[in-house]
Parts: C-alpha cells; structure tokens; sequence
C-alpha cells in the first residue's frame, strides 16, 4: 500500500532511531567490558584485520588456511574470556528491534515489513486522530433509554436497541477479514456511533487495522488531495486498504459528483476484496438512493447488514433529565 513519502520517511526516521539506540546501548554495554578485560578490544581489532586480510587472499587466490587457523584461536580465545565472565558472545553486539534488516529499513534494497507496519500505524493515527474514544466502549452503553413502549408502526425501541446491541457485541467478538459490512441507520442520538466505536476497540484489541472517520472529513481530505495532485496523499488508499473502515455520519459531507463517486468507490472496493466497513447514517434507504444514486444503494442492500435504530434521542433526555 502506498502511504506517500512523508509518512514512510517519518517511519524510516523512528527505524534509524530504533538502530542508533541499539548500538549506542552496544558500544556501552563494550566500553565497560574493555574496562574489565582490555584484551578484548586488542583480540576485536585483530579479528576485523584477519578477516580483511582473509578476503584478499581469497580474491587472489593465496592459502587462508593459516589466516583461517589463526581467526579461529582468536575467537576461541574471545568465547573462552566471555564464558569466564558469564556473557553470551550474543550480547556483545546491538540488539536491533527488526532482526530482518537489523533497524535499517531495508532488506535486499526494498522496504523492510517493518517499516510497511509503521508507516501503516502513523497512517491510522492521523486520520483516526478526531475519534471520539470516550464513546468507545461496550460496558457504557445503556440500554435503559430505550422505551418498552411501541412505536406507531409496533417497533418496540427497548427490543430493537437490545438487539442491535447484541449484534454488535457477537460482530465484534468474532470479527475477522471475512466479516460482512454493516449499516447502522436511524435518527441521531441513538448510539449509533457509539456502537461502531465500541465495535473499533474491540477490533483494534484484536490486532486488526482500524480507521473511524465522519463522511465529511474523509471526503474534505480525499478531495484536497486530488485536486491539489497532493504527492502525499495517503487518505484514499488508506480508507480502501484498512482492515475495518467505519464512515461516521453518511450523508453530512457536501453532495457533489465527485463525493458520490468517491462514496461508490469506497464501498464497491471494499466489497470486491472482502473489506468490512460500517457505515453509521441519519439517511433512510430512500434517501441513500436519492442523494448517491441506485448503484450505491444497491451495494449497500446487497453486501451488508442493515440494523435500524429507533427511540429517542438520548442526548434530550439526558439534557433534560
């Protein structure tokens, strides 16, 4: 996945640290065995000299029998000084994080995993940095807002709410990258966001890649990146790549052509390659069809899961009590 270059320079930059601090822990861990047996500094240089020493005569095809023979009593001698001290000839060396490519970065001249993994990480903190954590969690859900008493069309809220809360505690349990999409809809202030956050931390717990977004702000950046031909922009690819993608509030982003086809790009992206989103909304199936269009509403209804939310909004009732 493509992060753009300030991000993996900025994950290249936390490798380097990591490998600088390693060998500065090396060379004190070293200074302060010189100091107990100087010996081994004078048998380290001598090892380095054999060595160089070794190669060319290989490369102009010399005997290195003696050179061999002499490298080998060195370093016995070296084994045999670290034994009398207790020390593995292991831990005379920097211990690098990455032991594919030693905290450099790079292995073989390509991106070390490790630096994929971080430029993934710097990449979700930024654009999950306005979510509301608070919200997110199961135990702070409360299903006592919701009414016992049915709607004009028989919805009884308690029943549905408790449902849709279920739902989400056994979706979040069992998640995995086979997981369906899912729509929460329904009026604001029912906890729809709450939900999807809760579902995120349990996902996250689990080690899967998370990004939580309001349709908005997703639509703002991807745009700005587009139209400014942004080297750097990260946001589209990331929202396509990422394990679980939950868009918050569908339907406040600024309707215009270019959002509808971002919006059915998204979606019809991440179903193909079997990508769960959950998309949280105010917008009744009607009006997802009147404001995007049949195909995205078609998307929606054929590769997700729809769970209605219904009450009322639990922010008057606790504004006034």
């Amino acid at each position: 996945m493509g992060y753009g270059n300030e991000i993996y320079q900025e994950a290249l930059q936390i490798v380097r640290e990591r490998r600088l601090k390693a060998e500065a822990a090396y060379r004190e861990t070293y200074s302060k065995l010189a100091e107990i047996r100087p010996e081994i500094a004078d048998i380290d240089r001598k090892l380095a000299e054999l060595g160089v020493k070794a190669a060319k005569a290989a490369a102009s095809g010399e005997n290195v029998l003696d050179i061999k023979k002499y490298y080998d009593d060195l370093n016995n001698k070296r084994e045999q000084i670290l034994s009398e001290l207790g020390i593995s000839p292991e831990r005379i060396a920097p211990i690098y994080e990455c032991k594919k490519c030693s905290d450099t970065g790079y292995v073989n001249g390509s991106l070390c995993s490790c630096v994929e993994r971080l430029a993934r990480d710097i990449s979700y903190s930024r654009l999950n940095s306005t979510a509301p954590a608070k919200l997110s969690d199961f135990s702070s859900f409360n299903l006592e807002y919701y009414s016992d008493k049915p709607l004009e069309n028989g919805a009884v809220p308690s029943k549905i709410m408790t449902d849709n809360f279920m739902f989400a505690m056994e979706y979040a349990s069992n998640f995995n990258m086979s997981a369906k999409s899912v729509l929460f809809m329904g009026p604001t202030g029912l906890g729809k966001t709450h939900l999807s956050l809760a579902i995120a931390k349990a996902v996250i717990d689990k080690n899967y890649g998370v990004i939580y977004g309001s349709a908005q702000n997703f639509i703002r950046a991807i745009e700005k990146e587009h139209f400014k031909n942004n080297s750097d922009a990260v946001t589209l690819d990331a929202l396509l790549e990422c394990d679980l993608l939950i868009f918050d509030d569908l339907g406040t982003e600024f309707n215009t052509s270019f959002s509808v086809s971002v919006m059915y790009n998204i979606i019809n992206t991440r179903l193909l390659y079997s990508r769960p989103t959950i998309i949280s909304t105010n917008l009744t199936l009607k009006e997802i069809e009147e404001r995007y269009g049949e195909r995205i509403l078609s998307r929606i209804i054929g590769g997700y899961y729809i769970k209605k939310f219904c009450g009322e909004d639990i922010r008057k009732i606790k504004a006034f009590g």
